[in-house]
């Protein structure tokens, strides 16, 4: 499981020091999409690979398949 810096997530604070790729076992990159594994924030990756939450306008540009995805993911973690 790839590692990153330690940090908390930035809607629910709970801590990550680790990520998995669907499909892949990949570092993240700047830009890569994550789900919060607690709250289920939608979140991107800096260029210092510290989480941040994804804008209104940024979700709103998500690819058809990314918003899919990434709320199907949500509704796992948050069971709604």
């Amino acid at each position: 499981m790839p590692r990153v810096p330690l940090s908390p997530y930035p809607r629910c604070n709970a801590p990550l020091n680790a990520c998995m790729q669907i499909g892949g076992n990949e570092s993240p990159d700047e830009g890569d999409l994550s789900v919060c594994y607690e709250c289920g924030a939608f979140l991107t990756f800096d260029a210092f690979l510290q989480l941040r939450l994804l804008s209104a306008f940024e979700i709103a540009a998500l690819s058809p398949r990314n918003l899919m995805g990434m709320t199907k993911i949500r509704m796992l973690i948050t069971g709604a």
